[in-house]
């Protein structure tokens, strides 16, 4: 009984940590849903290109970020609220690079739709690279997405996957 009780508060605890804490160090969570957090880094001391930013992004678990939905305006919020981003690209994890025009999340190779409400309304020719500018980037001041050389030297916003571990 009294292993039960034991496990019983462990449990509890636990419980409390994951809602309390459910992102890694490093990563903050933008989501409104504490069981299945929506994590995300803002690589804001380094830059690189597509790729290695990409592949740091793996190292630490994660892939370069899916932003969907609210979460666009989540993170253009939280750029803002910190004077010493507003003034960095970050990559994000959309890219159309094994066919053209036909724009994938490299997280999970899903469809990116292209036009409104996330893509630049100021141009609505965007994406315009054609064959040159197969990686998306978020960049000052609107943050709207756009097309870009991969070998532009951005920072990045990673996202990785925890809910599993909580739920």
């Amino acid at each position: 009984m009294k292993g039960i009780v034991t496990l019983a508060v462990a449990a509890a605890v636990l419980g409390l940590c994951s809602a309390e804490y459910p992102c890694p160090d490093g990563f903050v969570n933008l989501g409104s849903d504490p069981v299945e957090p929506k994590c995300l880094g803002f690589g804001g001391s380094s830059s690189g290109t597509w790729h290695s930013m990409l592949s740091i992004c793996e190292l630490l678990g994660g892939s370069l970020a899916k932003i969907t939905g609210d979460m666009h305006n989540k993170v253009y919020q939280y750029i803002l609220d910190r004077p010493t981003m507003m003034d960095k690209c970050f990559w994000i994890g959309g890219n159309d690079e094994h066919m053209e025009a036909h724009w994938v999340w490299v997280s999970d190779d899903t469809e990116l739709p292209l036009g409104g409400p996330h893509w630049d309304p100021c141009d609505r020719e965007e994406p315009n690279g054609g064959f040159d500018e197969n990686y998306l980037a978020i960049c000052p001041d609107r943050y709207y997405f756009k097309d870009y050389p991969g070998d532009k030297l951005f920072h990045a916003i990673c996202q990785v996957e925890t809910g599993a571990i909580y739920k």
